[in-house]
């Protein structure tokens, strides 16, 4: 007995009664906001990843400068690699610093090549393929992917690039010892940046 009267309360002489009209347009108007809010948030958390990827850069070129400056004031000489943070300080604008935004709860943000400490820059044979700085989770060396998945890198001469997880950076110390010495030719890594700046904390 209650089938006949379910079917009433949906339906009278063909067509949808007002609260089911009602239900169908809630559910529909449902559809509607959470479609586009799942576009908008990933667009949001791509933005996100795009703008950490970017002051990360900017502090690894604002680093690599603080380098230079603090060379000129040094006799030619890059700092000793367990005080650098300390001796590069003075030299870096306001704003841009050691943390890096893909990883907020690290005081720093970067490592520092420990085989530079004391080079002369202007001598080193290949300085523009020496990786001196890159993202990684101090104390260890190692590089942090944060980017991409990759990391910046601030090279000898100043220049800075995103540098891909796969091959680079798995023969970093010797392929650096080895340009620094001059025993090899620069190696070809492949240019550019990352497509999407997914991070990898």
């Amino acid at each position: 007995m209650d089938r006949p009267a379910r079917t009433l309360a949906v339906r009278r002489h063909g067509r949808l009664s007002g609260r089911a009209q009602a239900a169908i347009c809630i559910v529909a108007a449902g559809l509607v906001v959470v479609g586009p809010g799942r576009v908008i948030y990933r667009a949001h958390a791509r933005s996100r990843q795009e703008r950490a990827f970017a002051l990360c850069y900017e502090n690894v070129k604002h680093l690599c400068l603080a380098m230079d400056l603090y060379t000129e004031d040094h006799a030619g000489h890059l700092p000793p690699s367990p005080r650098w943070v300390e001796l590069t300080k003075p030299y870096l604008p306001a704003g841009h610093g050691y943390v890096c935004r893909a990883a907020p709860k690290l005081d720093v943000g970067y490592a520092y090549a420990d085989y530079l400490g004391g080079v002369e820059p202007a001598r080193a044979k290949y300085a523009r393929d020496v990786y001196m700085l890159w993202d990684a989770r101090p104390p260890s060396p190692w590089p942090a992917f944060r980017h991409g998945p990759g990391a910046n890198v601030g090279f000898l001469d100043g220049h800075v690039k995103w540098i891909g997880a796969a091959g680079p950076f798995l023969r970093l110390v010797e392929v650096n010892r080895a340009l620094l010495a001059g025993q090899l030719p620069p190696p070809q890594e492949p240019a550019g940046r990352p497509a999407s700046s997914a991070g990898v904390h």
